[in-house]
């Protein structure tokens, strides 16, 4: 492949979610092993930025913001206004990963094999999520553990409850309840983890929404469970700055973008 100095930039699109641009973080990965030397830019909405913070496989975030999620005429907009920047001779080459427009053909019921076809060329590298983490992160994390006692339990259970994905419908009540019954018998401590703030009188249910996502990747060091609904959290368990825990997924099987964990982990292990 010609990689002339003059002409090397490549341009990988993923506006959202998280958890889809943990996956695409293999794509980077992966463009950076097929063009050598390139300099890597990514596209993403400002919501998902800290997924790439660090990250050594890009080169520069270019935020977008005037594609609102799911703005199917917003995004056509965008694409051409790319692909003129192509015909022009600012990107060599661009890559479009995001599953909006043409490509939710791509989509089978795993967003993970979604985005890794949009991708033209094979996926050979580790698919591990890259996620760089920061002293400063893991430095609060510590604190929250020291502050909550949390390696005096014998199960740290990690709740996801809030899923921006939408594959659950529970309410910030329910959880609380499910949370008392699983601290009622043993030594177990829950961290409610959300972007709700949790009060609880009961020491052993945590709010663990003063955690950021990354920091929550963390988190699962000191955890021995994590209850899902495969959104952010759960995928970011998955990275290769987190621990993988054992986990239950609760699911709904009728929402519009079924992507269980079970499935994902059948087909990439």
């Amino acid at each position: 492949m010609n990689n002339s100095a003059d002409h090397n930039k490549i341009l990988l699109l993923q506006l959202f979610s998280n958890g889809d641009c943990l996956y695409a973080t293999t794509v980077a990965k992966q463009i950076k092993q097929d063009y050598p030397g390139c300099h890597l830019t990514w596209g993403v909405a400002g919501g998902c930025r800290s997924m790439l913070e660090g990250n050594p496989y890009v080169d520069a975030v270019l935020e977008i913001n005037d594609v609102p999620k799911n703005d199917v005429v917003a995004f056509r907009k965008l694409k051409k206004r790319l692909f003129a920047e192509k015909k022009r001779g600012i990107w060599r080459d661009l890559f479009i990963t995001h599953i909006m427009d043409d490509n939710q053909a791509y989509y089978d019921g795993c967003i993970r094999t979604a985005i890794f076809r949009a991708y033209p060329h094979p996926v050979t590298v580790d698919i591990t999520p890259v996620l760089s983490i920061f002293e400063a992160e893991k430095n609060k994390v510590l604190e929250f553990v020291r502050l909550h006692s949390i390696t005096a339990y014998d199960h740290v259970i990690l709740f996801e409850f809030a899923p921006q994905s939408g594959q659950l419908a529970i309410t910030k009540e329910m959880a609380i309840r499910i949370a008392e019954k699983l601290c009622s018998c043993q030594n177990i401590a829950v961290v409610l983890s959300s972007a709700h703030t949790i009060e609880h009188p009961n020491k052993n249910i945590i709010d663990g929404s003063v955690l950021t996502l990354r920091e929550t990747a963390i988190l699962t060091s000191y955890c021995t469970l994590l209850i899902g609904c495969s959104s952010g959290i759960t995928w970011i368990s998955t990275s290769d700055a987190a621990k993988l825990l054992p986990m239950i997924q609760l699911v709904d099987p009728y929402t519009i973008w079924m992507n269980p964990a079970s499935r994902d982990f059948k087909r990439f292990g």
